[in-house]
């Protein structure tokens, strides 16, 4: 009965192990290529989202609203700095 009140569960842990066999299982070759693929991604999406960040960031200052100016060029300063130590 307890088995079954909680098939998610029971379905993400197996995903999750899954995930872990399969990478276990791969040449050493091909999970550094995994995961340069990856952080090149990463830095990518990072930078989007800092990019956009600072335009929006630039329409609040134009508009006149000083603290959101503040506030999305602080956060796009910050993603820029996750994104250089990537």
């Amino acid at each position: 009965m307890d088995e079954d009140r909680h098939p998610l569960r029971q379905v993400i842990l197996l995903l999750i192990v899954t995930g872990i066999m399969a990478w276990s299982e791969l040449p050493d070759w091909q999970r550094a290529a995994i995961q340069a693929k990856t952080a090149a991604r990463t830095r990518r999406a990072i930078a989007w989202m800092a990019r956009r960040c600072g335009h929006a960031a630039m329409g609040d200052e134009l508009a006149g609203h000083r603290e959101a100016a503040h506030a999305g060029y602080s956060l796009a300063y910050q993603l820029s700095r996750v994104r250089d130590r990537l």
